[in-house]
């Protein structure tokens, strides 16, 4: 924009400067032709002619000229006074056409002044141009209004396209936010679903992944908490019978006259209540204690030992038989999943009581199967049958003492030594348990 302006005014004082120049030059000429020995006031009066004759032929609508000679003007058609702008500080005429402009405002108009002196015998005038370079000015503010109304809009442009950048690359981010706003109050499926391979890209990958992490342990969390409500549910339901038989039982020794065979019988049936209770509470109790994390206390320990000490608490009509030498795991943990499995082959075996146990050893698990020829289960029980407080047979297991935890217990000491717990049956067959558990790992021994 400056150079712009620079170049116009340039133009506008060069032009003035040849115009003046030229002008002064061929006065000059003619005059000392047409003034040889010419009185003074001849010679004034001959430049003054032909200063007028040229500014006539040669001057235009704001190009003007003017001849001063002694301070005076011999000729002046300018509306400017142009004589006033050098009067004080006029350069001294050097023999040549030397010419001096300076811009200078009038009015409103703006206005180059030209000052050139030249000599005619002894004497030296000065020739004056008075050009009017509004237009030009105008060209100039024309320019600069445009420059501003082009920075202007080049602004505005570059702010919209600021805006809309900005919010094509926040916007992911603001989805995070609002994704996040949302999961906090509980809407754990939202997902961004945005891909890009740049930080944003990558940030969104990672909170969609942290999203489905969440899902998935609030999933957890909520399953276990119904299984937990359900879990509490049974167990008042199941404590309600010992509780009423214990409260019956007891108001009747209080308030009834009864005999020494009766009150014994009555206290029997309270002892009776009372251990199923207890029964029930410590079975509560430890697959309470199996459900919490943690490690258990795993060791290798001899399998012909675990054995015997199986023997000493099950039936003498229980058969054993083991192909492992060591079994790796919790010792009373495993030995209480092996009574539990035992008892119950026993419970569901009234008529033919043969219960069979195999320690085996394949695919890095070792296996405890046991295997019943007892009433069997139905296929559609055996999915629930693991499943705290439920019984295939509710009222032959009350009878026989039975809570429903003792497969529910098995499962999770199962899962805890890296293990399954499976059930295959067959009504009127009989019934086979496999729990498997992890067997050590022997480190690699490397011998040179």
């Amino acid at each position: 924009m400056r150079i712009q302006e620079k170049s116009l005014r340039d133009a506008d004082e060069e032009n003035a400067e040849k115009l003046l120049a030229i002008y002064c030059s061929n006065v000059a000429s003619a005059s000392s032709t047409a003034g040889v020995d010419m009185q003074n006031t001849t010679l004034q009066s001959v430049a003054a002619y032909y200063f007028s004759t040229y500014s006539r032929l040669i001057g235009t609508e704001d190009i003007y000229y003017s001849l001063v000679f002694g301070g005076k003007y011999l000729y002046d058609m300018s509306p400017y006074d142009p004589y006033t702008v050098f009067k004080e500080g006029a350069p001294p005429a050097q023999g040549e056409a030397d010419v001096i402009i300076k811009r200078v405002r009038a009015g409103k108009d703006t206005v180059l002044v030209g000052y050139c002196p030249f000599r005619l015998s002894d004497q030296v005038f000065e020739g004056y141009i008075s050009m009017n370079v509004s237009e030009t000015e105008n060209k100039i503010h024309g320019l600069r209004i445009s420059c501003v109304i082009v920075l202007l809009f080049g602004c505005i442009i570059t702010v919209m396209i600021t805006v809309l950048l900005v919010r094509h690359v926040l916007s992911p981010i603001e989805k995070l936010t609002q994704n996040a706003i949302s999961i906090s109050k509980g809407d754990y499926h939202l997902r961004t679903n945005h891909e890009s391979n740049d930080e944003i890209g990558i940030l969104s990958a990672a909170f969609d992944k942290m999203s489905e992490s969440i899902e998935e342990k609030i999933t957890h969390l909520d399953m276990e908490l119904q299984k937990r409500q359900l879990l509490l549910g049974a167990l008042s339901h199941e404590m309600k019978t010992p509780m009423t038989a214990i409260i019956g039982y007891a108001d009747s020794l209080m308030r009834m006259p009864l005999s020494d065979a009766q009150r014994e019988d009555c206290a029997k049936k309270i002892y009776d209540a009372g251990k199923h209770t207890e029964r029930l509470a410590q079975k509560m109790m430890e697959l309470v204690g199996l459900s919490e994390p943690g490690q258990i206390e795993k060791t290798n320990f001899d399998a012909s030992e675990f054995v015997i000490e199986l023997k000493a608490f099950v039936p003498p009509q229980v058969e054993i038989a083991c192909e492992v030498q060591s079994i790796y795991g919790d010792k009373a943990l495993l030995l209480s999943m092996l009574l539990n499995l035992v008892e119950n082959g026993l419970r569901a075996s009234d008529d033919n009581p043969q219960v069979r146990v195999l320690i085996t050893e394949s695919e890095n698990l070792v296996r405890f199967i046991v295997s019943d020829r007892g009433c069997g289960i139905a296929p559609e029980q055996i999915p629930l049958i693991m499943e705290p407080f439920y019984r295939v047979d509710k009222a032959r297991s009350r009878k026989r003492g039975g809570a429903g935890l003792g497969l529910a217990i098995c499962r999770k000491i199962c899962e805890q030594h890296g293990g399954t717990l499976s059930i295959s049956s067959e009504p009127g067959q009989g019934t086979t348990v496999t729990a498997s558990a992890m067997a050590q790992t022997m480190p690699l021994i490397i011998t040179t």
